[in-house]
């Protein structure tokens, strides 16, 4: 069986702090990614894919979307990444 890895990225509130699923996204051994979204405006977003250092990536790109994904919205003070 392979191994897979999913994040899953939440919104959080600016006053509780409490989280609020926007997506998750799940990779596996294979390198396709799965996706799915409780909130149709974040997946609008990552149609456009996420920017890092210059570059966009999309899901279709793989593990490289999987480690962009989790460096832009770890550090994010409204978004959280949590990795399972």
């Amino acid at each position: 069986m392979a191994r897979t890895v999913t994040l899953t990225v939440n919104r959080l509130d600016p006053r509780t702090r409490k989280p609020t699923p926007l997506a998750s996204f799940t990779i596996d051994r294979s390198g396709k990614v799965k996706e799915k979204y409780e909130d149709f405006r974040f997946r609008n977003d990552m149609r456009r894919g996420v920017r890092v250092g210059g570059k966009v990536f999309k899901p279709e790109d793989g593990p490289e979307f999987m480690a962009a994904l989790d460096k832009a919205y770890r550090s994010s003070s409204l978004l959280d990444v949590v990795r399972s």
